[in-house]
């Protein structure tokens, strides 16, 4: 199915919800093979593509999704930790997905880098 403003928006708010940002207000840039969308909430960008649409696969609905999730997540984990001495913002938020795994703490309200 081609993007269009409504499936798109749809696509979007499901992806925010997913990563804890706020899709509301987003300002539509450009629609094409892809929509581009500004955050109004965050200084954020987000790309929405048609990837399931082409590959025939929802990587989200993968049994081993979680995990390559997780591998993603910890690669992040990674990169903040070599970049928290320099940056009070980066050491917080590595402080914040350190702990919130072990406490079962939401992972919604971390912030992207």
């Amino acid at each position: 199915m081609p993007l269009d403003q409504t499936n798109a928006g749809a696509a979007l708010a499901a992806a925010c919800s997913v990563v804890g940002l706020d899709a509301a207000g987003a300002e539509l840039i450009r629609l094409g093979s892809n929509a581009i969308f500004r955050l109004r909430a965050r200084p954020v960008v987000v790309r929405i593509g048609t990837f399931a649409d082409v590959y025939g696969y929802d990587i989200m609905a993968w049994p081993g999704y979680p995990a390559l999730r997780d591998v993603r997540e910890f690669l992040m984990v990674a990169w903040l930790s070599q970049n928290a001495a320099h940056d009070p913002e980066v050491a917080a938020e590595l402080s914040a997905r350190i702990s919130d795994p072990r406490t079962g703490a939401s992972r919604r309200g971390w912030k992207p880098f």
